[in-house]
């Protein structure tokens, strides 16, 4: 069998898959599975095709075993499973700090994990433990890991927006073991109890990486600081998102996380540069595989920096034996051990990138290099790197940004040979810092012209016309295909006989892109977790698609760049027929903004009440930009969609203009068979009673502003007469509290009641010819106490 640690380390993954989407659950499944394989491997001992399926199978069962076994119990932690019951209670937490932010000179804002062990409410301590995500606001200073700390206040099981086919900090806190957050505020809202123990490594990596940030900010220019912190050590505090999104629509962002990329960057240099001056294998090895380690360690000791270095090091451990070595066995391997410690990192975006892209490097620098025979050695490898490193990621990348970079080859030639010289540049200032101080600013200084280079190309190439496109995120069977295009057009390049292959690559990589979006996306309406907003999105059952709304655009919330276009692109969305703007407030069309620049709209529907409002005027301003049709509603009206109707139920265009913004809000009724719901903006009691005038039935409600007590009549609820009200609200509670009285009030007349402050967005979907209707918290299977 050949390479059969690869055949391992698929199995074992494909295991784990399978167990995490639900086909192969409980014990009894993955134990027979083993079972099977065991006697396929006995019977069938003589025949080596039968010895591949039964060692597949037996990886896979253990993989499913795996998953299942770490995920046996109820979700969450002790302590998050209490506070869930108990949500306005006044905790006294102690515990030890963990994975703290790199707090800055200045900063007002920091967050860490606190690992809590002791717990009080009202005097009592209470045995529970579990982790704790803490955004601490107007902080004393710096916490390192491992300090014990004392914090109080209540507990906010919601850890952020949680959105259909959107990765968000919620996610990759809770794969960490983090089912909980608290908000502090004020110097005193954190009480050091002890200081790390002596023995902690992590305590004095942080440390470490805290004295790195002070002698950088010593001897780094201001202009080029951001930048360095950013590169070096992970902190991108002080990027501004618009100098973020340049990087992204460049194709350059990966080198702005500290990761894979990073550790195979020193890998290559290191080893180019020790090849001129060691000739033994074993000791070149040796002294490759210190410099990374090295790096991962002054870098910030990052999991993904060490998990990258361990990927390295088994790779160079068939130099120690005298042996050729091979990617794909230490990947695979590498994956083994990954998989076999934390089998939530196959699901963790950051871990796939970091490993394809240190695994491309692995696999195709070399090939690309031989390809680049002519050129000089310095530039041949340089150039095979920066190929390489873009091959395997290419489909994932485009998953998580969204953004196809055209120019990424060219610009990655000139910016991946500049983070090479600056990644030595910050190791040099770093050790002359802590060795020999006065020289350590020559290095700090010789970073300037470096990152302005880096900065003009990416600014550059950002500008340029046409240099990306937005694209829809792929489909799994489309990321397979390409990865069997890039398979089969390997092994064309090495074959004797290249042409089935080349063919074979070229039949793959159609398939890629006829399989790139699912071929019948199902009718649903979405209410977007978007905080203190409303947003919705309806795809008709004949495929109209329309944008109720796009939460706000302040800017710690964006929720246009950071939810509503991420959920469009992951929902395989590109064109939206209709883009609805209830009323101008901020919060409902301070998001429609960046969904106009970034999709094609066919037509963008305003209330009848033309206003001066600063959201309005650019909404306008932005069609007229881009010719899009605009088209002032009124009741009466309808808005055509294939497959079902949706009717406009106020304002008349009779309403008067001097009426608040809320009340001129657009409310829309949709009705498809087996689907019928009420838009109703931020309507308040006025406009309540305008409506129920006529014809308002619905079996889904969209609770009016956001759960007010302004709004939610009972006259109005009962002329509606929903089973389903959906409130959507940000926060634990909401920026602006959901009214207990209204809550009442719905529950009383047996309206369950869903929030997506607490149960994420909320997804209407038809099943079997029934209304299904669910929290996207409820579908990820995170701890919850929801109020229905």
């Amino acid at each position: 069998m050949k390479r059969p640690v690869v055949w391992v380390a698929a199995a074992l993954a494909a295991g784990i898959w399978a167990a995490a989407t639900g086909l192969v659950p409980g014990a009894a499944a993955p134990i027979s599975l083993c079972f099977a394989a065991l006697v396929v491997l006995f019977v069938r001992r003589h025949r080596s095709a039968s010895q591949r399926v039964g060692l597949a199978l037996s990886f896979f069962a253990a993989g499913a075993l795996l998953w299942n076994g770490r995920h046996a119990g109820p979700p969450g932690d002790a302590l998050s499973r209490y506070s869930a019951g108990h949500p306005d209670a006044a905790f006294v937490l102690e515990g030890r700090v963990r994975r703290p932010d790199l707090l800055l000179a200045g900063a007002s804002y920091t967050r860490f994990v606190l690992d809590v062990d002791l717990v009080r409410v009202d005097g009592k301590s209470f045995p529970l433990r579990g982790s704790v995500f803490v955004r601490w606001t107007d902080p004393s200073g710096p916490v390192f890991s491992d300090e014990r700390v004392r914090v109080a206040g209540t507990l906010d099981p919601a850890l952020g927006r949680v959105n259909p086919g959107v990765e968000s900090i919620e996610d990759y806190l809770r794969r960490r073991g983090v089912h909980t957050a608290i908000r502090l505020r004020g110097p005193e809202a954190v009480d050091r109890v002890a200081p790390g123990r002596r023995w902690s490594a992590s305590h004095w990596v942080s440390r470490l990486r805290r004295i790195e940030a002070d002698r950088l900010r010593r001897c780094v220019p201001e202009t080029v600081l951001e930048f360095v912190l950013c590169v070096w050590l992970g902190d991108r505090t002080e990027m501004t998102s618009e100098e973020y999104a340049r990087y992204v629509v460049s194709g350059t962002a990966h080198i702005l996380s500290v990761s894979g990329v990073h550790a195979g960057i020193i890998y290559v240099s290191g080893r180019m540069l020790l090849g001129f001056v060691l000739r033994n294998r074993r000791l070149r090895a040796v002294v490759t595989m210190l410099f990374v380690f090295v790096f991962a360690l002054v870098a910030g000791a990052r999991v993904a920096t060490l998990r990258a270095a361990i990927m390295i090091a088994l790779y160079l451990m068939a130099d120690l034996f005298e042996r050729e070595p091979d990617a794909p066995t230490a990947l695979s391997l590498s994956g083994i051990l990954f998989l076999l410690h934390t089998p939530d990192i196959l699901f963790d975006p950051g871990a796939q990138l970091s490993f394809a892209s240190i695994g491309s490097i692995l696999v195709f620098r070399e090939a690309i290099s031989v390809f680049l025979e002519r050129l000089p050695r310095l530039l041949r490898d340089g150039l095979a790197t920066t190929l390489a490193v873009q091959i395997l990621p290419f489909p994932l990348a485009i998953h998580r940004f969204h953004i196809l970079p055209l120019a990424a080859p060219l610009a990655n030639l000139a910016v991946v040979p500049l983070l090479t010289v600056t990644l030595w540049l910050c190791l040099l200032t770093t050790a002359c810092s802590l060795v020999v101080p006065p020289a350590a600013p020559l290095f700090g200084h010789a970073l300037v012209p470096v990152v302005y280079s880096i900065r003009g190309v990416v600014a550059f190439v950002a500008h340029v016309r046409g240099s990306h496109l937005y694209l829809v995120s792929p489909t799994v069977l489309a990321m397979l295909c390409y990865w069997a295009t890039v398979a089969f057009g390997y092994r064309a390049l090495a074959a004797l006989r290249p042409k089935p292959w080349a063919i074979g690559a070229a039949l793959v990589l159609a398939a890629t892109w006829i399989c790139w979006r699912p071929f019948s996306p199902r009718p649903e309406v979405v209410f977007l977790d978007v905080g203190h907003g409303d947003a919705a999105f309806i795809r008709s059952p004949e495929g109209t698609t329309v944008l109720i709304d796009g939460g706000d655009s302040i800017e710690y919330i964006e929720a246009g760049r950071r939810v509503v276009a991420p959920f469009l692109w992951a929902s395989h969305v590109s064109h939206l027929d209709y883009v609805v703007m209830t009323h101008p407030d901020r919060d409902h069309g301070g998001g429609l903004a960046y969904v106009i620049d970034h999709f094609t709209v066919g037509r963008v529907i305003l209330n009848p009440l033309a206003t001066d409002q600063r959201v309005e005027e650019e909404i306008l301003a932005r069609c007229a930009e881009r010719r899009i049709p605009v088209q002032r509603m009124a009741k009466g009206d309808t808005i055509p969609i294939a497959g079902g109707t949706l009717e406009v139920l106020h304002p008349p265009s009779t309403w008067p203009p001097t009426s608040p913004n809320n009340d001129a809000s657009l409310v829309l009724r949709l009705d498809w068979p087996g689907m019928d719901v009420l838009f109703t903006g931020d309507i308040e009691v006025e406009a309540e009673t305008a409506v129920v005038s006529t014809d308002c039935r619905a079996t889904v409600l969209k609770a009016p502003h956001h759960g007010s007590r302004t709004s939610s009549s009972q006259r109005f609820i009962d002329c509606v007469m929903p089973r389903h009200c959906v409130v959507s609200t940000g926060g634990y509670g909401g920026r602006q509290a959901v009214s207990d009285a209204v809550i009442d009030r719905y529950e009383h007349r047996g309206v369950a009641v869903w929030r997506t402050d607490r149960l994420g967005a909320i997804s209407l979907r038809q099943r079997d010819g029934n209304l299904d209707i669910y929290g996207e918290r409820q579908r990820r299977g995170y701890v919850y106490e929801p109020r229905l």
